[in-house]
């Protein structure tokens, strides 16, 4: 779990209403908060969901013209060998 405020444009994640998003690179301030804008894949529609939202990361497949199915997008794995868990 994450706040959205770590997330970069292009991610995919289920808010805390358990709704499915891609993150725009869009944002406004209002109230001196920070506001993202989200686009819904469930009905397209974007939400402005504050800053401190917390999220959980998830991962988007698609199936190419020859019936594999890929990852859109790949995350880097930020975790070096010697702090990887077995």
């Amino acid at each position: 779990m994450k706040y959205i405020e770590e997330l970069k444009p292009g991610d995919f994640f289920v808010s805390s209403l358990n709704k499915r998003f891609i993150l725009s690179a869009d944002f406004r301030i209002r109230d001196k908060k920070k506001y993202h804008c989200a686009v819904s894949i469930e009905d397209g529609y974007f939400s402005w969901l504050p800053e401190d939202d917390i999220v959980d990361i998830a991962d988007l497949y698609y199936r190419d013209k020859d019936s594999n199915i890929l990852l859109v997008k790949e995350y880097k794995d930020d975790t070096s060998e010697d702090k990887k868990l077995y």
